[in-house]
């Protein structure tokens, strides 16, 4: 990921809209985390969300997709069966 961003260490930021819903956030690649952010670290890849972010997500899952004429991030909610 830090390969997209061109710097080392750098941070996929999870941006809440005012809808408040998971699925309408945005994500965009950031240098470094805020000093409020909750840095997430999973696999090597460093996910930056600022408190609110934080709040509206939490319990949800952060999945990356790699199918023809779908790629990208989506957060999802947890299917429990």
């Amino acid at each position: 990921m830090a390969h997209h961003a061109g710097v080392p260490g750098a941070g996929l930021r999870l941006l809440v809209g005012r809808s408040a819903r998971p699925e309408d956030c945005d994500f965009v690649f950031e240098a470094v985390a805020e000093p409020d952010d909750v840095v997430i670290r999973e696999q090597g890849v460093h996910i930056y969300l600022d408190p609110h972010a934080f709040n509206v997500l939490r319990g949800l899952h952060i999945a990356y997709d790699d199918l023809p004429g779908l790629a990208g991030f989506r957060v999802a909610r947890l299917h429990r069966g």
